[in-house]
């Protein structure tokens, strides 16, 4: 009786650090589950997140190098400035030349960050325009180029134009129109399709007067200059004014704040006074 009980004794003792082990091994199995599925998780979580940038439209990145250009995909657009005096478009046609260099599309961003600095920059608060300021942080922005002026507008339903302003006389200009973004090759009359498309000026004496023709084009297209205009100087909007904008776009990335990036971040930026004795009434360049 005393051999069985001493057995019986072992045999249970036995039983339990048998048991004790494979609680223990299971234990360490499962931690070892759990860290793998931790793992592929956010592995997931990775590849979800770069997946969901790359179809941000904002994070195309289009690099420019001299005469030629490369599309590669990263978190922001590039446009460097070519390495070539249409950097610093002096009229429309070295402007459209400029745009033919670019990465297509070509971007209202693109364009912006391409050209050379430093630029002379102002602004007006005037919403009454064919591209009138849509708001205190959308105000018209006039590039002026040597005898080329650009105007934008970061938001509203003339922010993918560009308007064009090329200055023949102290009194008149060639006034041209673009919508980006840009996939093809732009032709020698492609700014003046949609404002004098079918031979007359589109807004006649509504926008500018004085028109005077300066080309005919074969497929009825007519290139015109007019009145130069200038803004009212209550309604410029000073460049301290821009840049503050700018910098309250840190963390944002909205389209918006791209726009100011865009201008303000790939170099000098001054400000430019327009012609005091110049006729102004608010109305448009």
């Amino acid at each position: 009786m005393k051999f069985n009980l001493e057995f019986l004794h072992i045999s249970l003792k036995t039983v339990l650090q048998i048991s004790l082990a494979i609680l223990s091994a299971c234990s360490q199995e499962t931690q070892q589950n759990r860290n793998t599925d931790e793992k592929s998780n956010a592995a997931t979580n990775s590849t979800t997140d770069d997946e969901t940038a790359s179809k941000d439209p904002s994070n195309d990145e289009s690099t420019c190098e001299g005469d030629g250009c490369k599309t590669t995909q990263t978190s922001m657009e590039v446009c460097k400035s070519p390495d070539s005096p249409l950097a610093q478009p002096g009229s429309i046609q070295e402007f459209i030349d400029l745009l033919n260099l670019l990465p297509k599309p070509t971007t209202i961003n693109c364009v912006l960050q391409s050209l050379k600095r430093p630029l002379e920059i102002t602004a007006t608060s005037n919403r009454f325009s064919a591209q009138g300021a849509t708001s205190q942080k959308s105000p018209r922005i006039f590039i002026q180029l040597k005898s080329l002026v650009l105007t934008f507008v970061p938001d509203g339903p003339e922010k993918n134009h560009i308007e064009l302003a090329e200055t023949t006389t102290f009194n008149q200009s060639i006034k041209g129109d673009l919508e980006l973004p840009i996939t093809e090759t732009l032709q020698e009359n492609s700014p003046f399709r949609s404002v004098f498309g079918g031979g007359e000026p589109a807004c006649a004496n509504l926008c500018h007067s004085n028109y005077t023709q300066i080309e005919a084009y074969s497929d009825g297209v007519v290139k015109y200059s007019s009145e130069r205009i200038f803004p009212k100087e209550s309604t410029i909007v000073p460049l301290i004014d821009l840049e503050i904008i700018r910098e309250g776009c840190e963390g944002d990335n909205s389209q918006l704040c791209y726009f100011y990036r865009s201008l303000f971040d790939h170099g000098e930026i001054n400000s430019f006074e327009f012609p005091k004795q110049a006729k102004s009434d608010g109305l448009p360049f």
